[in-house]
């Protein structure tokens, strides 16, 4: 049974999880655990002895959102690693089951497949990296930062991020001008354009030189 909320989690590589209120800790069942689920890592601890649990995530920074879920132990058996396959009947407490049956195999990783393993991650990384570029790219930010750095280099502010903030959001509304006036401007007229006309038609041409009677 578990029982799940959601916690921000401010780009922090450690989390730190201790009781609020000690009367409630020392109610809680014996076999209830915490688990903590932060950048694709769960990390579990026991809760009842109400002392607090810090959990470290190498790779927390990336998350923006860590899962805490209670789960309380309904059943457990142990089983020998070595003396497998084999079938195991684990009984379930207040449960409507009276017991669970799985098959366990246990065997040494194979050098392929650890390899595979390793591919796959390899190729996952790789996608995120480009999926990464990809948006910085259409939104150009590279530019849009690098522009701003130069600024903030050159007037050397006090509060150099509330300058960069203001400076991020002032270009980004010259950019917006500048794309809704772009289709308002008249193309430029080429050159042959020009000279066309600036030329007298043929007709009035003749009529110039027609000779004219005195007055």
């Amino acid at each position: 049974r578990t029982a799940a909320a959601a916690a921000p989690c401010s780009a922090a590589m450690e989390v730190r999880l201790e009781a609020c209120d000690t009367q409630v800790t020392r109610a809680m069942p014996q076999d209830l655990y915490v688990s903590v689920h932060v950048g694709g890592i769960q990390k579990l601890a026991r809760l009842h002895d109400g002392k607090p649990k810090t959990f470290l995530f190498p790779d927390g920074k990336d998350a923006g959102v860590g899962r805490i879920q209670l789960y309380q132990l309904v059943g457990e058996v142990q089983a020998p690693l070595g003396e497998t396959p084999r079938e195991l009947q684990i009984s379930l407490d207040g449960a409507d089951a009276e017991c669970v049956g799985l098959r366990l195999s246990a065997s040494p990783a194979s050098a392929a497949a650890t390899t595979d393993r390793a591919a796959q991650k390899a190729r996952r990384k790789r996608e995120r990296l480009g999926e990464a570029q990809k948006y910085i790219a259409e939104h150009h930010l590279e530019e849009l930062l690098a522009s701003s750095l130069r600024d903030a280099m050159r007037d050397q502010p006090r509060d150099p991020a509330a300058f960069l903030s203001g400076q991020i959001l002032t270009k980004k509304e010259q950019k917006r001008e500048r794309s809704v006036l772009a289709p308002l401007k008249k193309p430029p007229t080429p050159p042959h354009a020009a000279l066309d006309a600036l030329a007298v038609p043929q007709a009035d041409q003749d009529a110039a030189l027609e000779p004219r009677p005195l007055a």
